[in-house]
């Protein structure tokens, strides 16, 4: 039985990850709405106010909040495994949130895992930070963000109207296709002699 959960843990989480490759729609004009993935019928578990799965025995993936804190801190581990992603939906309508601070653990950010968290006003985006997926932060309250030079992937994933200032870490060399797409308020864009490549729609 024990092994029948951690496959259908799998499961749920190779969909949640597959969730980010959905977005390229975005640069074709497409706005997709995606199902919610939920983690009903996988192995979850609770770490203070952390929903969470294990993922393949080496990490771990936060599926839901469940605290009502307005500035919440992610941990870096949890049963002594490094929290490497933010779930799709799992912070979704959060709307008494103004921080997140993430761990320099964290690898990706998934669909709409920020959504509607309209009084979110400050996040960092650590480096080693690889993905953020579409729609990741809609409805926030952002105004200004760094972004490190590890990220590669962020097709959609900041079109916030509040954005007003976007900085580019130096050392990144591609700025990621559709990244800023959306992003129709933006005012200052901070962009280092490292970048050697503009991908398709990033600023459209």
């Amino acid at each position: 039985m024990k092994n029948a959960k951690r496959i259908i843990a799998s499961l749920t989480a190779a969909a949640a990850m597959g969730s980010c490759s959905l977005s390229p729609l975005c640069a074709s004009g497409i706005i997709p709405e995606l199902p919610a993935l939920t983690a009903a019928a996988a192995d979850e578990l609770v770490y203070g106010d952390f929903s969470y799965q294990i993922v393949d025995d080496t990490a771990v993936t936060i599926t839901k909040y469940n605290g009502t804190a307005t500035e919440v801190t992610v941990p870096a581990e949890i049963d002594k495994l490094p929290v490497t992603i933010i779930g799709s939906n799992a912070f979704e309508s959060e709307r008494d949130i103004t921080k997140v601070v993430l761990p320099s653990s964290i690898i990706k950010v998934e669909t709409y895992a920020f959504r509607y968290c309209k009084s979110l006003a400050s996040i960092n985006f650590p480096e080693g930070l690889e993905s953020i997926c579409f729609s990741a932060f809609d409805g926030t309250a952002l105004t200004e963000v760094t972004l490190p030079k590890s990220l590669t992937w962020c097709d959609c994933g900041l079109r916030i109207d509040t954005l007003k200032k976007v900085t580019f870490a130096d050392g990144i060399e591609e700025i990621p296709q559709s990244c800023l797409e959306s992003a129709n308020n933006l005012e200052e864009v901070v962009i280092p002699d490292s970048v050697k490549t503009i991908s398709n729609y990033a600023f459209r």
